[in-house]
């Protein structure tokens, strides 16, 4: 079994790559990163499915992101949570967004997988 140490560098590293506006508008990366039965409970309130989230990527806008406050517990041999901040900033009018994150890696026979992602408005004061 992988050191959870090295374990929350590759989990890390997958989120951070679902941040990369090239694996976003990629509906063949975003297949291999997203379980079939992937769900997201996204930050306007609504649920979405692997299909769903794949082609809503492709429209989305302009945006930079990053995570910071990345923790990783494993839940199980095979399942671990991942929570972080995530930073987006409109590359256009600079309006900087953050949200509270949580995700659910699954490792399947190949690689691990995202299976489950919330994302909650984080409103500062």
């Amino acid at each position: 079994m992988e050191r959870e140490s090295a374990l929350a560098d590759r989990i890390r590293a997958l989120e951070e790559r679902l941040l990369q506006p090239d694996v976003r508008k990629s509906p063949q990366e975003l297949d291999r990163l997203l379980a079939n039965e992937f769900v997201e409970f996204a930050s306007d309130g609504r649920t979405y499915d692997k299909h769903q989230v794949i082609e809503a990527l492709q429209h989305e806008g302009p945006f930079r992101r990053s995570l910071i406050d990345f923790r990783l517990r494993l839940l199980a041999n095979d399942v671990a949570l991942a929570t972080f901040r995530a930073i987006r900033e409109d590359t256009h009018s600079g309006e900087i967004l953050s949200s509270l994150r949580s995700s659910i890696w699954c490792r399947g026979a190949k690689q691990w997988q995202l299976v489950f992602h919330q994302g909650t408005i984080n409103v500062v004061p």
